[in-house]
């Protein structure tokens, strides 16, 4: 009688952990930066089924080239959002490690057409998943990068969960450019080093600040770069922060040195 007892109290125990269990998310909110404002005109729009994750191009009104990384195609056909070339559009965006251009796009607002897409909540959380992160509706094939829409921001440009990079290890070191891929609307801008401890992979975001300094990754150019690991799923992955051409001498700041989060503005100096 006593073991059925313990048995039967250890099982409602265990009923009510895993209750609870269920009701908890399984992954926090992301932890973005702070809002920003862009305004700009729409040179691209890439949404259609099966072609991969939806992209917004536009052209601030400052003259930057930028592209933002937007939710599964179903949910902006869900949304009923639409976007033109020449179309005048406003984007809310916040402060992204992972993310191509440097920001996961909150709110999207097509001034010509009069339609608005929202794509996060207030604590950076997509609203196209559920609390236990995974996405709501059939979502996208996977890509280059990343396992598709069920926990972030993107298949093929990787995910924009907003985490930031671990600033506790941040290394300096010399390098030997030996490659150098991606670009806005290409994927995340990718570059791999030679140093003197071996061949690095660097993620360069957000791109537009490399653009606007009008920098380029030339094989055998020598660089000091300072980067930082962010993790990215359960991948790490070293991100840019600052880089100085050996050279030239040419500075440029990608990354608040406290932070690691995307400054506002181009940070460079001859």
């Amino acid at each position: 009688m006593k073991k059925a007892l313990i048995a039967g109290i250890l099982i409602l125990i265990a009923v009510a952990a895993f209750a609870q269990m269920r009701g908890r998310p399984a992954t926090s909110a992301p932890m973005l930066g702070p809002d920003v404002t862009f305004t700009g005109t729409v040179t691209q729009f890439n949404a259609a089924p099966a072609a991969g994750t939806p992209q917004l191009v536009i052209r601030t009104d400052d003259g930057h080239a930028m592209t933002f990384v937007l939710g599964p195609y179903w949910y902006l056909s869900q949304q009923k959002f639409t976007a033109s070339a020449n179309d005048r559009v406003e984007v809310v965006a916040r402060a992204c490690s992972s993310c191509p251009n440097g920001y996961a796009a909150v709110t999207i607002r097509n001034i010509t057409a009069g339609v608005t897409l929202q794509l996060r909540a207030t604590d950076g959380t997509p609203l196209w998943t559920g609390a236990n992160g995974t996405a709501n509706g059939p979502g996208m094939g996977g890509g280059r990068r990343g396992p598709g829409f069920g926990g972030g921001m993107g298949s093929q440009n990787g995910t924009c969960n907003g985490n930031g990079p671990d600033m506790t290890r941040v290394a300096t070191f010399d390098a030997t450019i030996v490659s150098f891929t991606g670009g806005p609307g290409v994927g995340l801008p990718t570059l791999v080093v030679s140093t003197a401890s071996g061949n690095k992979t660097l993620l360069v975001a957000p791109y537009h600040a490399v653009m606007a300094a009008g920098l380029t990754f030339t094989a055998g150019a020598k660089f000091s770069i300072t980067a930082a690991p962010v993790l990215n799923n359960g991948v790490e992955e070293w991100v840019v922060i600052r880089l100085r051409d050996l050279t030239t001498g040419f500075e440029l700041a990608l990354r608040d040195a406290t932070t690691g989060y995307p400054l506002a503005g181009m940070h460079g100096r001859p």
